[in-house]
């Protein structure tokens, strides 16, 4: 069964496999260096469980298989 939730501290190694999996194989982000544990670390600790910036988790068994957050608009460079 898979549940979202509001993201763990101990998410972030997940997190960090999944996006950097996009960044190397795909289009689908404006960034082009993977990021490392210590980079998501950083960006985790800009969300809380409340107010406008969140990150969720969609967790299967356990596991952190996808996630979705909100941010503030025209973070990267290339936007």
């Amino acid at each position: 069964m898979s549940a979202i939730r509001p993201a763990a501290h101990a998410d972030i190694p997940a997190l960090a496999a999944i996006y950097n999996h996009y960044i190397r194989e795909t289009p689908a982000t404006f960034d082009i260096a993977e990021k490392d544990l210590d980079d998501r670390t950083a960006w985790f600790e800009g969300f809380s469980l409340t107010g406008p910036y969140r990150l969720f988790v969609a967790d299967a068994a356990g596991e952190g298989v996808g996630f979705g957050y909100s941010g503030r608009f025209a973070e990267r460079a290339a936007v």
